[in-house]
């Protein structure tokens, strides 16, 4: 998955690619079609929490199963050459969004900052987001 994103980031290949829609779950999905397109709620990069960055790379990825469905993945960041790297935490879930394929995959559900896991997180700040500004 990180490869793939960060393949498409360094040739700045955004037109015919949108990674929401290849990774997120259903839930996460939904909550991002409820941004404005006018109005920038989410003012950092969720794949890698930033807003600039010197290089794109990851140095680790650790996963724990949480259940048979449900997994946390920790992606270890190294974006800046005199910036000690840092986690993301990707809350996973596994779906089936294909009717052709047999089995369920692997899509992001949430994503956190894994050094202020007290922040909220990307779902957290849309849901707000929506309930202090959508509301009829």
């Amino acid at each position: 998955m990180y490869d793939d994103v960060f393949d498409h980031y360094n040739r700045s290949d955004f037109v015919s690619w949108n990674s929401h829609d290849l990774y997120f779950s259903d839930s996460l999905k939904s909550l991002w079609s409820m941004l404005p397109d006018d109005e920038e709620v989410i003012d950092f990069d969720p794949w890698t929490w930033s807003q600039d960055y010197d290089t794109l790379a990851y140095k680790r990825i650790d996963v724990f199963m949480l259940t048979q469905d449900t997994a946390q993945a920790i992606i270890t960041l190294s974006l800046w050459k005199n910036y000690p790297e840092y986690p993301v935490i990707l809350d996973m879930v596994r779906e089936k969004h294909d009717d052709s394929s047999a089995s369920a995959d692997w899509y992001v559900n949430d994503i956190r900052n894994g050094e202020h896991t007290e922040w909220s997180s990307i779902a957290d700040d849309i849901r707000d987001y929506i309930k202090e500004f959508k509301q009829d």
